[in-house]
Order: C-alpha cells, then structure tokens, then sequence
C-alpha cells in the first residue's frame, strides 16, 4: 500500500484501523447531554 492518502504501513486493515480511530475519538466526544445542552445554546443564539 501506498501512503499518499494517510494509510500506515503497519499491516493492520483499513477498515480496523478507521474502527480503533472512531472507538478512541469516541472516548474524547461529549455526551449526549452536552451535545444537546450546546445545540440548545446555538438555537437561542441563533448561530
């Protein structure tokens, strides 16, 4: 594989690793109530 478009030649699959990155940026995402509490805040803001 080439590493043109950001694929590591660790030999571990495309799709494993676009798993594992999506589990970890999942560990650092809010929660839902904080989604919902900052999309509150936008509407009333209107931004």
């Amino acid at each position: 594989m080439d590493n043109d478009r950001g694929i590591p030649k660790t030999g571990i699959p495309f799709a494993v690793q676009m798993v594992r990155e999506k589990i970890g940026a999942l560990r650092v995402m809010p929660t839902r109530e904080e989604i919902q509490k900052l999309l509150a805040i936008r509407m009333q803001t209107g931004a």
